[in-house]
């Protein structure tokens, strides 16, 4: 009975053992295969700080001109007199253009901005911060067009309950639009190791 004993923890040790030492095998492939030598070096690491520094500055920009909208929004609406204009027809098309500016801002962040697919073609580091930029702009002034909206039905109606709807719609979008050093990190690398020659 002793020696059946030993010869099955014998046996269970070996299947424990065999076991460990694949998932250590596929871990080192997987490290392999995700890392490829694409880690940033520190001139690169420099310049993704420098360019999501240079980015929060500009979504702030844009994120204080419509604090800035809401401000005015307050100071017109409270001292002019209401007007009695039928604006239905524009509140419904302005409602309209912003959420299909908001359909198209999470579009291109999702197909463009974070997808590395779309700079698959860029040829170097700079192509592809250039378009970083050109897609977080786009998704800015996407997330701003609500704000001018509102500001203008505002105007028009001199009535503050026509803005909340369309600064809402620009926060909720102005709060997903902000910068990821991550995201830029991963783009970058995830570049260097399809660049990188098959060996």
């Amino acid at each position: 009975a002793g020696s059946g004993v030993s010869m099955r923890d014998a046996g269970l040790f070996a299947i424990a053992e065999s076991s460990f030492l694949m998932y250590l095998s596929c871990a080192a492939r997987a490290g392999k295969k995700g890392g490829g030598g694409a880690m940033l070096n520190p001139a690169e690491e420099e310049q993704v700080r420098t360019v999501i520094r240079t980015h929060w500055l500009i979504y702030f920009s844009f994120t204080t001109a419509v604090l800035m909208y809401t401000f005015v929004v307050f100071v017109i609406t409270q001292g002019g007199e209401p007007q009695q204009m039928q604006v239905g027809m524009m509140r419904q098309i302005f409602l309209i253009v912003s959420v299909v500016a908001g359909i198209v801002k999470f579009w291109v962040q999702s197909r463009y901005l974070s997808d590395d697919a779309s700079y698959r073609t860029c040829r170097n580091r700079e192509e592809i911060l250039a378009k970083y930029w050109r897609y977080n702009y786009i998704m800015l002034a996407l997330a701003e067009l609500p704000a001018l909206l509102g500001l203008v039905i505002t105007f028009v109606t001199m009535r503050l309950q026509e803005w909340w709807v369309f600064l809402a719609i620009s926060a909720l979008l102005l709060a997903t639009s902000a910068p990821s050093a991550g995201r830029l990190r991963r783009i970058i690398e995830t570049h260097s190791i399809h660049q990188q020659p098959v060996s």
